[in-house]
């Protein structure tokens, strides 16, 4: 407030010292803290902001300094975690928009939920039963390389390429059984945030009634 004061004081001083002009002027502070008011602007006060005034010594337009690159990586970072959080904002908006229109009740929610885990469930147990069988063609065809290996003979190519082709499909078996658990662990867990979230959107509602 003294600063202030003081600062008032001496553009006082400095504008009744000035010849009169028609139009603004301009005050800045020097490195030493000393205050300058001119008709023109120089370079030094460019570069540590200043003040336009008018002939009665009222400020007109503060400009300040230009950012250093610090300060402007600074800025463009906050500028972005905005974006980001408006965008978050309205994607969230948007999801509780269809979430709303799709169900009426959880109840709704849980009878999808447990349709859709149900198919998938189904799929996984195909999938084990089918590799089960692969397990046992598999163990048989052993019997036979073994005993083609036992008797001291060579092992018919056409044995050996069921035999890859079998362990190759029991591979593939076991990757889709995994798939499967996944995509059965993913759903249930985005079944169980949508009822979360649309119990939270009733108590939300209910409370604004």
């Amino acid at each position: 407030m003294e600063f202030f004061k003081k600062s008032l004081v001496i553009t006082s001083l400095l504008i009744i010292a000035l010849p009169a002009v028609a139009g603004n002027l301009y005050r800045w502070m020097d490195e030493t803290g000393r205050v300058h008011i001119s008709d023109k602007i120089p370079p030094e006060a460019t570069q540590r902001g200043y003040d336009i005034i008018n002939p009665q010594g009222r400020v007109v337009k503060h400009v300040a300094p230009p950012l250093t690159d610090e300060e402007v990586a600074a800025l463009e970072a906050k500028r972005a975690k905005e974006r980001e959080a408006l965008r978050a904002k309205k994607e969230q908006e948007r999801k509780d928009r269809i979430l709303t229109l799709t169900y009426g009740e959880v109840e709704e929610i849980e009878f999808a939920r447990q349709e859709r885990l149900s198919l998938i469930e189904a799929q996984i147990k195909l999938h084990e039963k089918r590799l089960r069988e692969k397990e046992a063609e598999r163990k048989k065809l052993n019997t036979k390389t073994q005993k083609f290996s036992d008797e001291d003979r060579p092992v018919p190519e056409g044995l050996m390429k069921r035999e890859r082709r079998v362990m190759e499909e029991e591979a593939a078996l076991i990757e889709m059984i995994r798939m499967g658990e996944v995509q059965y662990q993913k759903l249930n867990e985005r079944f169980m945030n949508d009822i979360n979230r649309f119990k939270y959107l009733q108590k939300q509602k209910a409370q604004g009634e």
